[in-house]
């Protein structure tokens, strides 16, 4: 679990402009019970699968770590699970797995 101070020195990070990541700009924000939530969002369904593959190819799964969903019209978002911050959080500290 990611505590509270780490995830508002994160938060403090992308406000600061670190919120493009991979050329992905992505939504960072805490929600009301202080939970850290991440999505990405585009009307353009190239841009989403480019991004679900990049999660993929680092181990993440969709279901398991984030969640693709199509709401509204044509917009797609692109919601990073508490386990795919984690995931993606150790990855950063220690590199990707060995496959």
């Amino acid at each position: 679990m990611i505590d509270e101070e780490k995830s508002k020195r994160w938060i403090e990070k992308f406000e600061a402009g670190v919120s493009t990541w991979h050329e992905f700009k992505l939504n960072v924000a805490v929600a009301g019970s202080g939970a850290l939530y991440v999505d990405f969002q585009s009307t353009d369904p190239e841009r989403i699968e480019k991004l679900k593959q990049k999660l993929e190819s680092l181990g993440l799964g969709e279901g398991e770590h984030f969640v693709a969903t199509w709401r509204g019209g044509n917009r797609c978002y692109l919601y990073i699970k508490k386990e795919g911050i984690i995931e993606l959080a150790h990855i950063a500290k220690h590199g990707a797995y060995e496959t």
